[in-house]
């Protein structure tokens, strides 16, 4: 195999991979749910602002401001519910506190 032709898969190899990365973290970015959620404003997020949230969480796994977004709107929802104590809820934000404290 000729030299050139080495490099230049490696170059299409190495353009795919930082492509991929970075659409999948704008894909993830414009995902988002606008504003943070607050305790003190009373808001609660929609189940339509966790979905998103825990998407763009799948789609960019090591953008960890996305992990605190969803963990933030988890515990929101858990503190603020009306329904009470929601095991599944109650476990979610727990386990994604625990998944950004761990190293």
């Amino acid at each position: 195999m000729r030299p050139l032709l080495k490099f230049r898969i490696l170059a299409a190899v190495i353009v795919l991979v930082i492509g991929g990365f970075t659409l999948g973290n704008l894909y993830a970015e414009l995902l988002r749910p606008s504003p943070p959620y607050s305790l003190k404003t009373a808001r609660i997020p929609t189940d339509g602002q966790v979905a998103s949230s825990t998407l763009a969480v799948k789609i960019a796994p090591l953008r960890t401001e996305r992990k605190a977004d969803l963990a933030l709107a988890l515990a929101t929802r858990a503190l603020q519910g009306k329904a009470g104590f929601v095991p599944d809820l109650n476990q979610a934000a727990v386990g994604f506190r625990a998944s950004l404290v761990a190293p």
